[in-house]
């Protein structure tokens, strides 16, 4: 069996079989297949890298050699390839596949000849694929990457878990300003970064804040072309809230934008800070460093622009989708159609009202909160008698609209109720208008008291409409 066969057949990992340049990276004889790993000598990632090498060996007889190197780790691929003395396998970031593949160091891989390769997702093999369409790789383990918090800090500072970008940057805010370690001493910030430029790591952590934004940095044009799409407002929009923890509200720890993982991580765990964005491969490390009971991994939130998409999608396009998920609702396995709740639940959550009250709240002094706590209030006393008042302007706008959007609700009403005493007045308009023994003069009665009730909800919560519409359009 040769060694460049040898190389398709080993490639069940994140690893890139090297084009038949050479062989032996580092010496090693002919009848060795070499592994280079990126991970430090001895660090457990390489002493499994070495356990899987092993296993394979014992089930083939083919002798097998792994060099773990961290640092200067493209540089020395790229002295070797000068040498035509390349290893055969290459265990890396997909990051860094579009470069190997450009200089001529990776060949095509078969999916079909790849033993067990029907069994990963057809993500998972995107991320092996290069820009023309051809896979070079073989996908060894996805990360979903996640906020690691320092529960115990959240806790002191009197904070839920931020379930909005707002809350997560307020939540960073009082773990630079509020002390959150104890020690009497401004010496903590809110994210932990590594920002440096080597090997992409400030694009590799922006890219997480672009996807939850729903932006992304190209698109595919077809024919193997890609578009950028650095400039898109979603993608902008990620960037600038990064952009503006280092430089407008400076939550984020001294020296980001030189650091990597490798020293990220560090400053995670001597305390420096409380908010890391990473994968959870250094979980474990973490629990061990730091306790289970002073850490938490919680969800990246959905940037702004995700919430407005909500509300762009015209009724038509979620008709489908929606008529199946009511015909069987998950987890509860119950069928909604034909039932009033099936009429009510959908509209619960709505992007527009979302949008208002969090944009509403955000010009609430955080001074009324801080005031409420010194005089005792807890959380839902502090909501309910100061910050809930305060938004009835919001409030107003959000109920006629709101009123307005369910009174004339058609598709809805028409995908769930089954019985003629179910239907709701557009559903019954639109009955009349077929029947052709209704004159025109009947069903423009019934229009005018169809939309009595919308003008009604104006009339009476029009003080608070006006308000709400034009609060922060006049500032100082």
């Amino acid at each position: 069996m040769s060694r460049q066969l040898l190389g398709a057949a080993l490639t069940a990992a994140l690893a890139v079989t090297l084009t038949g340049c050479g062989s032996g990276g580092s010496g090693s004889s002919d009848d060795a297949l070499e592994i280079w790993i990126r991970q430090a000598p001895e660090s457990a990632s390489a002493k499994t890298a070495v356990k899987l090498a092993e296993g394979f060996t014992k089930a083939s007889g083919i002798k097998t050699k792994v060099v773990a190197i961290f640092d200067d780790f493209e540089t020395k691929l790229q002295q070797q390839a000068a040498q035509r003395r390349l290893p055969d396998i290459v265990i890396n970031d997909t990051a860094q596949l579009g470069n190997m593949n450009t200089q001529g160091w990776i060949r095509e891989v078969d999916k079909a000849k790849v033993a067990g390769g029907d069994q990963l997702s057809e993500l998972a093999w995107k991320a092996a694929q290069g820009g023309d369409g051809k896979y070079y790789a073989v996908p060894f383990s996805a990360q979903a990457f996640a906020l690691v918090v320092r529960r115990d800090w959240r806790e002191k500072v009197g904070m839920e878990p931020p379930a909005t970008w707002d809350d997560l940057t307020k939540l960073a805010q009082a773990f630079t300003d509020k002390d959150p370690d104890g020690n009497g001493e401004k010496d903590t910030a809110g994210f932990v970064i590594p920002a440096g430029t080597k090997r992409g790591y400030a694009s590799w952590y922006a890219s997480s804040m672009i996807y939850a934004n729903g932006g992304d940095f190209v698109t595919a044009g077809g024919g193997g072309t890609f578009t950028s799409t650095v400039g898109d407002p979603k993608t902008v929009e990620a960037v600038q809230y990064l952009q503006d923890q280092f430089c407008t509200t400076k939550t984020v720890n001294p020296g980001a934008v030189s650091n990597d993982t490798t020293v990220t991580h560090e400053v995670f765990e001597k305390g420096q800070g409380g908010i890391y964005l990473v994968g959870p491969y250094v979980l474990a490390r973490f629990v061990k460093s730091v306790g289970t009971d002073k850490i938490e991994v919680l969800p990246v939130p959905k940037g702004p622009s995700i919430m407005l998409a909500t509300m762009m999608l015209p009724e038509e396009i979620i008709a489908i989708p929606l008529s199946l998920v009511l015909a069987d609702l998950p987890l509860l396995n119950l069928d909604l159609i034909g039932t009033y709740a099936g009429m009510i639940l959908p509209v619960g959550a709505w992007g527009f009202s979302i949008l208002v009250m969090t944009e509403f709240m955000k010009e609430v002094p955080v001074e009324l909160e801080e005031a409420a706590r010194i005089d005792g209030a807890g959380e839902l006393r502090t909501f309910f008698t100061i910050i809930l008042p305060l938004c009835r302007p919001a409030l107003g706008v959000i109920g006629v609209f709101g009123f307005t959007m369910i009174w004339d609700q058609y598709l809805l009403p028409l995908i769930v109720a089954t019985e003629p005493d179910m239907w709701t007045l557009p559903i019954a308009l639109r009955s009349l208008r077929s029947d052709e023994e209704v004159g025109i003069g009947v069903l423009l009665a019934a229009s005018l008291l169809a939309l009595l009730p919308s003008i009604i909800a104006f009339l009476a919560f029009q003080r608070q409409f006006m308000r709400g519409l034009t609060s922060g359009a006049v500032k100082g």
